[in-house]
Parts: C-alpha cells; sequence; structure tokens
C-alpha cells in the first residue's frame, strides 16, 4: 500500500508521523501495563501471523501465538476460579488460539494433544467468514475439514520423516509413534469430522 492509497483512507500526507507516533505510544503503554485485558489475547494471536506471513524473525511467530496461548489459559482460569463467565468471542476464538499455537508447537518437534473439536473449528471458521453465507453455504464446513485433513498430514509426515531420520542412524525407537498414533485416531473418530465429510461428499 503506498502513500496515495493510505492518504484516500482519511490520513493526511501531514498527519503521518502524528499517528506513527501516537500509534507506537499507545503500543508502548500496552506493554508496559501492569495488567492486561481480552483484547490482549488476540493481539498477540494477530502478531504472530504478522510475524508468520512478513517472515520477521526479531520475535518467531511461535512466540507470539504461545504467548497468546497462556493469556488464552490464565484467562479461563481466572474465570473459573471466580466463577465469572467466559465472553462468546473467547468460546468462538478461543479454539482457534489453541489451534494456531498447537500447530506451531507441533512443527517445532512437541508431539500434538487434541485440545479442540471439529465443530469448534466450524464455529470459527463461520465467523471468520465474510460474505453471504448463502453464496457458499459449505464454506466453514470446508475449511475446517481443510484444517484438519492438512493437520493431520503434517503431522503424519512429520513423524515418518523422524522415523527415516533415526533408522538411517540405526535408531529403531519407537517412542512418539503411539501419542501421534492417538492423536491421529481422535481427530478421525470425531463424528462430527465424518458427517462433515459425507456432507461434502
Amino acid at each position: 500500500m503506498g502513500v496515495q492509497e493510505v492518504t484516500s483512507l482519511g490520513i493526511q500526507r501531514e498527519h503521518f508521523f502524528f499517528y506513527i507516533g501516537k500509534g507506537a505510544t499507545s503500543l508502548r503503554r500496552s506493554i508496559e501495563r501492569p495488567s492486561w485485558y481480552k483484547t490482549d489475547i488476540f493481539a498477540a494471536n494477530l502478531l504472530g501471523w504478522v510475524a508468520y506471513s512478513t517472515c520477521l524473525q526479531e520475535v518467531p511467530s511461535f512466540v507470539h501465538f504461545n504467548g497468546s496461548l497462556a493469556m488464552l489459559m490464565f484467562h479461563l482460569e481466572q474465570a473459573r476460579r471466580f466463577t465469572s463467565t467466559v465472553s462468546p468471542r473467547i468460546v468462538v476464538y478461543g479454539p482457534f488460539i489453541i489451534d494456531c499455537a498447537t500447530a506451531w508447537a507441533t512443527r517445532n518437534g512437541v508431539l500434538p494433544h487434541r485440545s479442540t473439536s471439529f465443530n469448534q473449528r466450524v464455529k470459527y471458521f463461520k465467523e471468520l467468514f465474510i460474505g453471504p453465507m448463502s453464496d457458499i453455504w459449505y464454506s466453514a464446513i470446508l475449511e475446517a475439514a481443510n484444517s484438519t485433513i492438512g493437520n493431520l498430514l503434517e503431522i503424519s509426515i512429520t513423524c515418518i520423516h523422524r522415523l527415516a531420520c533415526h533408522e538411517a542412524e540405526f535408531d529403531f525407537s519407537r517412542d512418539s509413534v503411539i501419542e501421534v498414533l492417538q492423536y491421529l485416531r481422535a481427530e478421525l473418530g470425531d463424528v462430527d469430522f465424518h458427517s462433515a465429510l459425507q456432507e461434502l461428499y
């Protein structure tokens, strides 16, 4: 996006540095404040996607995703301890934050643990979808199915690659296979996932 496009959005050229300064100051205050809010959970997740899509290495994307997950878990624990209600947005997007962190943990060699269901993925993809649902009635289901299948393939290939590398060094141990198989069976055994595949077919 160039200066001309930004100007057309309503920011005058002479105000660029004013807004840059204000934005940076606001971010700094947000980081330095002693407490944080629910919105920070989503902000950390968004920073993870920005770091991933722009290949920024100052703070790797998985650090932001893990930070977002840690804040989410703390928020849910506080809500449980003080018997307060969890906001609808956290209920819908909490599984999305968990799935983001799980995906990056898996890519960094951590064994996956199934923490969300297929129906939860459908819900957050439905909320993320922009446009009239009547045009593409199956969009949320399709995205959730693509995400689930892609995740299963990635974990399977990663496990097989790890085994092949170990066997090349005459290490025939199968330490992580049972955990990976349990994860795969749990995902593939989800009744809602099977129903969605039938519906898409």
